[in-house]
């Protein structure tokens, strides 16, 4: 469905504050329990996000970000990387399934086709963390889950590091090394788009989005172009540096989703 897309940047919460109204204690809890990581990408000034009057040097960055030029340099970096590290196969969807579970009684609950769950992450967090994270949306085995990062480690000019980084997150044994080690089929995307439309101000933070029916599936789903900008209703966040079961759980108790509901029961139980 995604492979790794653009560099990310990170936003403020003024616009996710006004929305998250109804899971305000389940998010203040998990906050608790958070931690503030550094993220990967250079700031995005708040003036852009915002919609407030628009600096100069603000609409030039912007204006950089989003030439043709650069977009065509990251389209190769990530084709490139794409070869690289998976071997040019792209995580295409599956079947998808509005039901709690699929026909098989140990099979791992889905999400709806248009719905989606963007679990933001950063560099800066620790390892272990992130390949708990990786571990566990492997095991729900839905192209609709997806962890993503705001920016390439160091710039897009040398993309080495954020491959390696990668591989670390999605190798099953860091102690394997060569081209047939098994690794989770967690999607790992790097999207600014995303970054600027939900605004995390700290990682890890856990997005719960409805209605999202992208018109190109290889196109950020950020990306005003490619997929409509949500309502307010539609989206809800939570931040905590705690387990992905719980996450899921306490946005579940909020928008009343029985996916979600069942897939924090189905990771309890593994």
């Amino acid at each position: 469905m995604r492979t790794i897309t653009t560099i990310l940047f990170i936003t403020s919460i003024a616009a996710v504050s006004a929305f998250a109204g109804t899971i305000q204690e389940a998010a203040e809890s998990a906050r608790a329990n958070s931690s503030h990581y550094d993220t990967d990408a250079q700031r995005l000034p708040e003036s852009v996000a915002s919609g407030a009057a628009q600096v100069d040097a603000a609409r030039k960055t912007l204006d950089a970000v989003n030439s043709k030029e650069f977009q065509d340099k990251v389209q190769r970096e990530r084709a490139r990387l794409q070869r690289e590290m998976f071997g040019g196969t792209a995580v295409k969807p599956g079947p998808y399934y509005t039901d709690s579970r699929r026909s098989g009684n140990n099979e791992a609950p889905h999400l709806a086709y248009d719905e989606r769950v963007y679990l933001f992450i950063s560099s800066s967090m620790p390892l272990s963390t992130l390949r708990n994270y990786a571990r566990d949306i492997d095991r729900l085995q839905d192209p609709n889950i997806s962890m993503v990062m705001r920016g390439f480690i160091g710039g897009v000019q040398d993309a080495t590091k954020t491959m390696e980084f990668i591989m670390k997150i999605r190798l099953k044994d860091l102690g394997c090394n060569g081209t047939g080690c098994a690794t989770f089929g967690t999607p790992v995307d790097i999207d600014p788009n995303l970054y600027r439309r939900f605004q995390p101000t700290v990682v890890p933070a856990l997005v719960y989005v409805r209605g999202v029916r992208p018109i190109d599936p290889d196109v950020s789903e950020g990306s005003p172009e490619n997929v409509a900008v949500p309502s307010p209703s539609s989206w809800t966040v939570i931040y905590g540096d705690t387990s992905l079961g719980y996450l899921f759980e306490q946005v579940a108790e909020a928008v009343k989703s029985p996916a979600l509901t069942a897939m924090a029961r189905y990771l309890g139980q593994q």
